[in-house]
């Protein structure tokens, strides 16, 4: 199944896009919202197409990231922030204050320019790690979801990358040769989600198995 198929089954399946919808993309510049920029730009039932970039202040190429999306001629936003170095300063965790600012200015942002739905380029390997860090870290059964919807239907968050791989993901740009902006975090080598991201890698089938575990739930075995 190739990855624009499984994009437009996640999509018919939790019904995350409709007819003449608008929608805003968070656009980091990486490997997956650069697929999902180019995945969404070619489907017929959006009509108008928003792109969010937000500088995190971690050195960012933003003037190349801007150019780039001028030159695609999107309507976009992009914008310069200090929430890296507010994070940095957390005695809590920087990624979690990192994208805690970053997700709450893109909902303004979008609001601000009548945007309701806001596409992430969260994938399939998202979900998983993200299973296991709730399990790990916080005690509960959780992960992201395809859908989700905030303040009473004013935003609605969607992830139409939610069935595909990181390893899909590579091999689009490749096909496609889709331009994208490495990701400057100085903590991106050395985080929780990396050290699970390792301890998958010990099992061979474990990242499938841990995604059909997040369909396949036993509750009769469960108190």
């Amino acid at each position: 199944m190739s990855l624009e198929t499984k994009v437009s089954s996640s999509i018919y399946k939790y019904k995350l896009l409709e007819r003449g919808d608008s929608v805003a993309i968070a656009y980091s510049g990486g490997k997956d919202s650069a697929v999902l920029l180019d995945i969404l730009s070619k489907n017929k039932n959006i009509k108008n197409l928003f792109v969010i970039h937000l500088d995190m202040g971690f050195g960012e190429d933003f003037n190349g990231i801007k150019t780039y999306l001028q030159n695609l001629r999107y309507q976009f936003h992009v914008e310069k922030t200090d929430f890296g170095k507010q994070a940095e300063k957390t005695e809590y965790s920087p990624c979690f204050l990192c994208s805690f600012l970053r997700r709450k200015r893109i909902f303004e942002i979008a609001h601000n320019n009548g945007f309701k739905k806001i596409a992430f380029g969260h994938t399939r390997d998202d979900a998983i790690i993200t299973f296991l860090m709730n399990i790990f870290y916080h005690g509960e059964v959780s992960t992201i979801s395809p859908k989700q919807v905030f303040f009473n239907g004013e935003i609605t968050i969607i992830r139409p990358l939610y069935y595909v791989s990181k390893i899909e993901i590579e091999r689009y740009i490749q096909k496609r040769d889709l331009s994208y902006f490495e990701n400057p975090c100085p903590y991106s080598g050395n985080t929780k989600r990396k050290n699970m991201e390792k301890l998958l890698d010990k099992f061979p089938d474990g990242r499938n198995n841990v995604y059909k575990a997040l369909f396949t739930i036993k509750k009769e075995f469960l108190p």
